[in-house]
């Protein structure tokens, strides 16, 4: 009786080559090009950067109410040693704080331009919505500091005798007017910091738009599906992020690093305003008003108004969520749930042709 005949080794090769051969090719994501050691260091200094400006803000505010009372109330009461900052001429007084908003228009303008260009896409009328929001804080700044100034004049009286009734005439004669002198360094100090703060929330997650971008490109040119933020751009609009991307990228870091130096310079200022200058209700009153203004604008007006302007990174895509502090390569990750059925059918039927 004849056996059954065995295939031979040659053509259970080619069977192999055959079937192996009907495999659909992978086309691979494409890699990140490889750090260099200056890149890494400027990570690190960009990571600490952002410690430093996103430390909790609400802890920050608590902060700086407990120093305008209990620290200001010290300095009230207790002798303060003096020091070079106590001096209103020293160096950061004159040519910084006194122009405290001038700094912080020049340091939000340029870095609100550049990443609002970014993720709206070069759009201008949607640029133009987000640097109304510095207009607004502006209004503001001329608005209270306009009216402790007007308080101060009407609740105070010349250091001379004569009967010199108004702000104005006093110091113009030379003199000194005492008054109610809301601390208006108190108040652009805070307020500046924490607008500075909320304007450079777009950087969070900034790093990993390059990725994004990068796998968007490559689903594009290869005809895949891609689950990130980017999917629904159109041609021109992903150009124009990828261009203006790699064009602001450098000058992005750099300011948002300056504007974390200034940050610093903010609080430090603001420590010397407690100790030397003005009296406690008079910081705390400035503070709070600062605080309050930051809070209506930033807090409620901005993030659930449906007027405009538009909150820091509302653009035409979302790459970042503001409370969980996590790009959205992150989120489109888990995205991916809400597309279950879709995903169980394509692995259905890989499985099937394999």
């Amino acid at each position: 009786m004849s056996s059954a005949r065995r295939p031979t080794r040659a053509n259970s090769l080619n069977d192999y080559k055959t079937s192996s051969s009907k495999q659909p090719t992978k086309v691979l994501k494409p890699l990140p090009d490889p750090s260099s050691i200056k890149y890494v260091f400027l990570m690190i200094g960009m990571h600490l950067c952002k410690k430093i400006v996103f430390f909790s803000t609400y802890v920050r505010i608590l902060a700086y109410l407990t120093c305008l009372f209990a620290l200001s109330s010290v300095a009230d009461t207790l002798p303060v040693p003096k020091m070079y900052f106590s001096n209103t001429a020293n160096f950061l007084n004159q040519y910084f704080v006194k122009l405290g908003w001038f700094w912080t228009l020049a340091l939000s303008i340029p870095f609100v331009y550049m990443t609002t260009y970014c993720y709206c896409c070069g759009k201008k009328p949607l640029i133009y919505k987000h640097l109304v929001r510095l207009a607004i804080a502006t209004f503001f700044w001329f608005f209270w500091v306009n009216l402790f100034i007007y308080i101060e004049g009407l609740y105070g009286h010349c250091t001379d005798k004569r009967d010199l009734r108004t702000r104005y005439e006093c110091i113009s004669k030379g003199f000194r007017w005492k008054g109610f002198d809301l601390s208006g360094h108190a108040f652009i100090l805070i307020y500046s910091n924490l607008l500075l703060i909320e304007e450079a929330r777009p950087i969070l997650g900034w790093e990993d738009m390059q990725n994004l971008i990068r796998d968007e490109r490559h689903a594009r040119t290869n005809s895949l599906t891609n689950f990130g933020p980017l999917r629904n751009l159109n041609t021109d609009d992903f150009n124009t992020l990828a261009s203006s991307y790699e064009k602001f990228l450098p000058y992005v870091r750099v300011s948002f690093i300056i504007l974390t130096v200034f940050s610093l310079i903010w609080d430090f200022m603001l420590l010397t305003t407690v100790l030397y200058f003005h009296s406690m209700p008079e910081k705390l009153l400035s503070g709070i008003i600062a605080i309050f203004t930051w809070y209506f604008t930033y807090e409620l007006w901005f993030k659930f108004s449906n007027v405009p302007p538009s909150a820091p990174g509302d653009g035409l895509f979302v790459y970042y969520t503001s409370e969980e502090k996590q790009p959205m390569n992150r989120r489109a990750s888990l995205s991916r749930k809400n597309s279950l059925p879709s995903l169980a059918a394509t692995l259905a039927s890989r499985n099937s042709d394999r």
